[in-house]
């Protein structure tokens, strides 16, 4: 999931780094239906959806508070008199971000229970050489690597953020499941230890991009809410893709998301190193898990798609570790 929105996060800001940024005053553009949001239909896009005029007459008047959040917000303009309007304001920022650093602890402990039930029970576990863990997180990088000229493309062709967004999670399942196989074929790593040991060096680096991740985004947000344009604009992508309230949620709720992602991927190393053929069916499905994600968060909230997206990977975990004879 984090990975997915790294892609186009990171597409986003290589593009606005790159661009020169234009002294002429830009055109009038409309954030509702018909704008850059309005594909995504959901209550962020609404909420949101007034235009440049509105939003300059609001900043005028001191009067405006973003409907999603309730909170008041700053209007920031650049040298070229572009308004962003919806930016929460700088107590809510401060909160979000004590809430993150808060998380930081527990994102790490998600591990402890997979390391201790690795060590434990898995059999053969003390003769994995510690490097099989970094070959796992080095298969993460690579599967971001391989995707990140896939993302750009789809940025140079693709115009509206929902197909962006359709188009780097249709690649993900493929560019991370092909590169995990390879791996495990190359190594010839054909043991429950070796695949467990892989799935979780690779969970674990993805857990340090997160953060990583989440750290850049609030000091995205605070640079916008200075003034700078393109972190304004960069925010608006990242509000795009997240339908409209990136901070609306609770972060905690991302540590629930990290012990069922470090479930998933121990359980798609586990299905291939047991039989590389079923890549053909873990590629789809990890692209299909991630699609079912993005879609079903703006109809049902981030609760009932976590605790939804926790018991699907449960069941995938256990299976796969039935699989391989594991007798609980």
């Amino acid at each position: 999931m984090s990975a997915e929105r790294a892609d186009l996060q990171l597409a986003a800001e290589l593009e606005l780094r790159l661009s020169v940024a234009s002294k002429s005053r830009p055109k009038e553009r409309r954030f509702g239906p018909s704008g850059p949001w309005g594909d995504l239909g959901g209550r962020g896009a609404e909420n949101l959806g007034f235009g440049m005029k509105a939003a300059r007459a609001a900043y005028r008047t001191r009067q405006i508070s973003a409907p999603s959040l309730g909170l008041p917000v700053k209007m920031a303009e650049d040298r070229a008199g572009y308004v962003s309007a919806n930016l929460p304001s700088d107590e809510f920022i401060d909160n979000y971000a004590k809430k993150f650093c808060c998380c930081i602890p527990l994102l790490f402990l998600t591990l402890v229970p997979f390391y201790a039930f690795f060590y434990g029970a898995i059999p053969d576990a003390s003769k994995v050489e510690p490097h099989t863990f970094l070959v796992g997180a080095a298969g993460w990088w690579v599967a971001l690597i391989l995707r990140l000229p896939v993302g750009l493309a789809a940025k140079a062709c693709l115009k509206d953020t929902e197909s962006l967004q359709l188009a780097s999670v249709l690649i993900s399942g493929p560019a991370e499941e092909g590169v995990r196989v390879a791996v495990l074929v190359v190594a010839n790593w054909a043991q429950l230890s070796h695949a467990f040991a892989l799935g979780l060096g690779w969970t674990s680096l993805e857990l340090l991009f997160t953060l990583a991740q989440g750290y850049a985004t609030i000091q995205l947000l605070r640079g916008a809410r200075q003034g700078d344009a393109k972190a304004a604009e960069a925010f608006e992508v990242l509000a795009a893709q997240s339908n409209g309230e990136p901070f609306a949620t609770s972060p905690f709720w991302g540590v629930l998301e990290r012990v069922s992602a470090h479930m998933l991927h121990i359980a798609l190393s586990l299905y291939v190193a047991y039989n590389p053929w079923l890549v053909f069916a873990t590629a789809p499905g990890h692209s299909l898990t991630n699609w079912s994600v993005l879609t079903m968060m703006k109809k049902f909230g981030i609760a009932a798609v976590e605790v939804g997206f926790f018991v699907m990977a449960l069941a995938f975990f256990v299976a796969a570790l039935l699989l391989w004879g594991f007798h609980f």
